[in-house]
């Protein structure tokens, strides 16, 4: 697909449909090629959340046990004067 600037900045949602078709686009500024925008591969590890090495790494701690009391703890000097 090609495109102007002036029609990248006033249909930009024809580029992303044409970009999410793994369409490259090619922009132009005068009539003369700018630059080539090219969709990406999808890198989809399909690594959950919860299956991260980070996730529950404070999951021992006793004080964070109850979240919305250790939140209130925290922001409880916030507004004191």
């Amino acid at each position: 697909m090609k495109a102007s600037l002036l029609e990248l900045r006033r249909q930009t949602n024809k580029v992303v449909e044409a970009i999410d078709k793994n369409q490259k686009v090619t922009l132009t500024r005068r009539g003369k090629t700018f630059a080539v925008i090219t969709p990406t591969k999808s890198e989809g590890t399909g690594l959950r959340v919860k299956d991260h090495p980070a996730f529950g790494m404070h999951s021992d701690l006793q004080s964070k046990k109850d979240v919305l009391d250790y939140m209130k703890k925290i922001r409880s000097n916030r507004y004191a004067l």
